[in-house]
């Protein structure tokens, strides 16, 4: 939840956050486990210290308080299929206990067996993060319409939103880039295992790009392998983009405002997601984005007007819509437009509200 980067993490922390004050106002006594934490990784303001028990990658006391805990428990919200064995014998001890399973993406994307396809049936609700995953689920899992339900990822609360869009002039030096260059963004994990996001294909369309946009500029940012960004380097060196091209490593969070605001377009031209939290952050900072349609990017991306939906395996139809966005970079208020919609629908209080609704269908099926 807290020990690590990544886009279940911080859906973990937001998730945590809302059911913690739907504890408060519904009185119930809530305990949340995470496996992998160390103690000192809680951030107090999603989650009070009391309610929060760590256990520093010790599978087998994470299993066993969860199995104790599970015994005293009305209700089990389970983060991640991988953790169904745990789930399972909860249920055997405790039948009782109504077990509510989040479907994040490709875990749930493939036929499952033993006790992860056990898990599916026994839940009494799957809470999807976009309607792609939830036909995944119903398709793939044979598991009833009725029992899958979407609920998107909201944004963090604690997110600092800008209230102008003015590009942060020290980022910018840093990364070498000018005040009049235009800018593309792609903030993801970069790993031999992850080259589904679409960033190479990124990399071949501003080959093309470049030559009629010769300001044109690509932020690659997020944490990467050393093997992947020999690869990203030769081929940048193939294309002549070296200069072009600029690989920040990890951000840290207090600085992914500034890394938003620097770009005047997003794109992760992704084949994978399960939602992509990524995109809606990068809405909440006025920015449009370029996404595939071929996963759960299509629930965040919900008008034209926040973002454009292509085919992420077509070089040329991403070619187009990066030249079409470029041409023309949104404007003050197309930003306050594009932030307004993502609050709009991806705002916490409405997460929290369906979240609560969920749990309560569920708990008196």
């Amino acid at each position: 939840m807290f020990g690590a980067p990544g886009g279940i993490q911080r859906v973990n922390r937001i998730m945590s956050y809302a059911i913690d004050q739907l504890s408060i106002k519904n009185s119930w006594l809530l305990r949340v486990l995470a496996c992998y934490d160390q103690p000192s990784d809680l951030i107090s303001k999603y989650l009070p210290a009391q309610r929060y028990f760590a256990f520093s990658s010790n599978r087998f006391w994470f299993s066993l308080s969860a199995i104790w805990q599970g015994l005293r428990s009305d209700t089990l919200i389970l983060t991640h299929i991988n953790l169904s064995p745990v789930a399972r014998i909860i249920h055997i001890v405790n039948p009782g206990c109504k077990i509510l399973l989040v479907a994040h993406g490709i875990e749930v994307w493939k036929p499952l067996t033993g006790s992860k396809r056990k898990i599916c049936q026994i839940a009494n609700k799957i809470l999807c993060v976009s309607q792609f995953t939830r036909d995944k689920m119903v398709g793939l899992q044979s598991v009833s319409v009725d029992k899958c339900q979407v609920l998107n990822n909201p944004l963090d609360p604690f997110m600092a939103l800008p209230r102008s869009f003015e590009k942060p002039q020290a980022m910018l030096s840093d990364l070498h880039i000018r005040p009049t260059d235009k800018v593309m963004l792609t903030l993801s994990r970069i790993t031999p295992n992850e080259t589904f996001k679409g960033y190479t294909q990124v990399i071949g369309a501003m080959a093309q790009l470049h030559k009629e946009i010769p300001s044109l500029k690509y932020i690659l940012a997020g944490p990467i392998e050393m093997t992947e960004k020999e690869n990203i380097l030769q081929l940048l060196s193939r294309h002549k983009l070296e200069k072009q091209v600029m690989l920040t490593g990890y951000i840290k969070e207090e600085d992914l405002a500034m890394l938003f605001l620097s770009a005047d377009l997003f794109v992760l031209p992704s084949k994978k997601e399960g939602f992509g939290l990524v995109f809606i952050e990068a809405m909440a900072h006025g920015l449009p984005v370029i996404c595939g349609n071929k996963d759960g990017s299509l629930d965040a991306v919900r008008h034209p007007a926040m973002g454009t939906a292509i085919d992420p395996d077509d070089v040329p139809a991403l070619c187009e819509a990066l030249k079409l966005r470029l041409a023309h970079p949104a404007t003050t208020a197309e930003k306050k437009e594009i932030q307004r919609q993502c609050l709009e629908h991806f705002n916490i209080h409405n997460y929290t509200i369906q979240l609560e609704k969920l749990i309560h269908h569920a708990t008196t099926d």
